[in-house]
């Protein structure tokens, strides 16, 4: 049933108990965001569909709006992460925007054509998070094998060839919209594997492109139509309550989260990495059971 301004009656008022937790979630999304260059979507689309359930999303429509709320609050926390980088770090803008481009361009046509249709299920969804998630510990365990863990890395500029960036990008530009994760969980292990470059830099380059591509996968998501209103500030699948409290918290905590990187050293940082995503693996897994 749908009151008169359009809004799904089951909906509930968001208590100060769900605001403080969705701040909280932020806080820590955008902490792990700034030290290891993911932007915290990782987190997001982990805790997303139990607050959306709540708010009265129907099974039918949980995974268009877990991926476009998680992709507008990670824009706020790379967003913070790269003004406080920008302070400390000279940022090299040239693989930012070949890899942006040709991400940006492959999530809008998979948000038009297959994400924001009937054909992307849950199922699909949660299989792909997981087959991702574990590629990338897999390459982080490589790299990390191969390394002497105490070494410090080259931090010398990379330049590698533009073809590679745009092939980076199109893969980072894929598992955007079809996962929410923003996009660095892939793009950090592949700038740092396969590019060659160190992994702070990848933190940083990677923050960067998920900020262009969250924010145009956002505008996106916001024109496009629904079958449920749940909220008076909604727009497309965007509901705004939900993504600013996260978002407030991502922005605090990408604040610290540069901070720690900078403070970090290199082989800490990966582990740290390929910790974080062995924990959201198994969190997930034990979901579907």
């Amino acid at each position: 049933m749908l009151l008169k301004n359009g809004v799904n009656s089951k909906t509930c008022a968001m208590d100060w108990g769900l605001q403080a937790g969705l701040i909280a979630v932020g806080l820590v999304s955008g902490v792990l965001g700034g030290l290891l260059g993911i932007g915290g979507g990782i987190i997001f689309v982990t805790i997303l569909p139990a607050v959306l359930i709540k708010m009265g999303v129907p099974e039918s429509e949980m995974v268009e709006f877990t991926v476009a709320n998680s992709l507008f609050a990670t824009f706020f926390t790379t967003l913070s992460g790269n003004i406080r980088g920008a302070f400390y770090y000279k940022t090299d803008w040239r693989p930012i925007l070949w890899l942006s481009a040709s991400g940006v361009m492959v999530s809008i046509l998979l948000l038009h054509f297959f994400v924001n249709t009937e054909f992307y299920s849950r199922t699909a969804f949660n299989g792909l998070f997981l087959s991702v998630v574990g590629y990338m510990m897999f390459l982080l365990y490589q790299k990390q094998k191969n390394k002497n863990p105490l070494a410090s890395e080259d931090e010398s500029p990379n330049k590698p060839p533009v073809f590679k960036l745009l092939l980076t990008g199109l893969a980072a530009g894929a598992i955007s919209p079809l996962t929410g994760l923003g996009g660095g969980l892939i793009l950090v292990p592949l700038l740092h594997s396969k590019l060659g470059y160190s992994i702070r830099q990848a933190n940083f380059i990677s923050l960067g492109c998920i900020g262009i591509t969250a924010l145009v996968s956002t505008l996106w998501n916001m024109s496009e139509s629904t079958e449920v209103r749940v909220s008076s500030w909604q727009s497309g699948y965007i509901i705004f309550p939900v993504c600013l409290y996260l978002g407030a918290g991502g922005i605090a905590g990408a604040f610290f989260g540069v901070e720690l990187n900078r403070k970090t050293p290199p082989p800490l940082i990966r582990i740290v990495f390929g910790v974080t995503l062995l924990i959201i693996f198994v969190r997930k897994i034990l979901e579907l059971i």
